[in-house]
C-alpha cells in the first residue's frame, strides 16, 4: 500500500520540489507529526503534476475509544428530603442568609498588606488631591504634570 512518505521520497528522487521542504515534511511523517495545511497543498499539487495520481492517504493513528459502563436506570430522582439532609433550594437560601446579608460591608487593606477598618460601599473614597505630589528629597509641592522637583531639580 502506498503511504505519504513513499510519494514524498517518489519526488524527492524526481528531484521535484524543494527538496528541503520534502525532505522536512519526510521526517515530520516519520515522526508521527501532522502536517500543515500548506505543506499538504504543496505535496498535493507536486504529486498531481509529476506522479499522475491523487495524493495517498496520509497514515493514521488508531484512536482510544474509551467506552463508558452503562448506567442503571433506577426510580426517578427526587430530591432527598430524610431527617437532617436539606434540598439544594434550602441549602441555597441559607447561603444567602448566612454570607450574602453582610455583603454591603467591606474592608481595607493597607500598605503592609494587613486588613485595616471596615468599610461600607455606601461611603465615598476619601479624594485626596492628586494634583500635586510632595518632593521626597526637600518636601516642596511637586505638580502632577511635572517630572521634577522645580524647587532642589530631584526627579519625582
Amino acid at each position: 500500500m502506498r503511504s505519504l512518505i513513499n510519494d514524498v521520497e517518489e519526488l524527492i528522487a524526481l528531484g521535484a520540489g524543494d527538496k528541503y521542504r520534502l525532505n522536512d515534511t519526510r521526517e515530520r511523517l516519520e515522526r508521527g507529526k501532522k502536517l500543515y495545511i500548506s505543506d499538504l497543498e504543496y505535496l498535493e499539487k507536486l504529486v498531481k503534476t509529476h506522479l499522475g495520481r491523487r495524493l495517498s492517504p496520509e497514515p493514521r493513528k488508531p484512536k482510544r475509544v474509551i467506552r463508558q459502563k452503562p448506567v442503571e436506570e433506577s426510580e426517578p430522582s427526587q430530591p432527598q428530603t430524610e431527617s437532617g439532609k436539606k434540598s439544594r433550594k434550602e441549602e441555597l437560601e441559607e447561603y444567602e442568609k448566612k454570607y450574602l446579608a453582610g455583603a454591603d460591608e467591606g474592608f481595607t487593606i493597607n500598605e503592609d498588606g494587613e486588613i485595616g477598618e471596615k468599610t461600607s460601599r455606601k461611603t465615598e473614597k476619601s479624594n485626596q488631591d492628586s494634583a500635586f505630589g510632595m518632593c521626597v528629597k526637600c518636601g516642596s509641592a511637586i505638580s502632577a504634570e511635572d517630572l521634577f522637583c522645580t524647587s532642589c531639580g530631584a526627579k519625582r
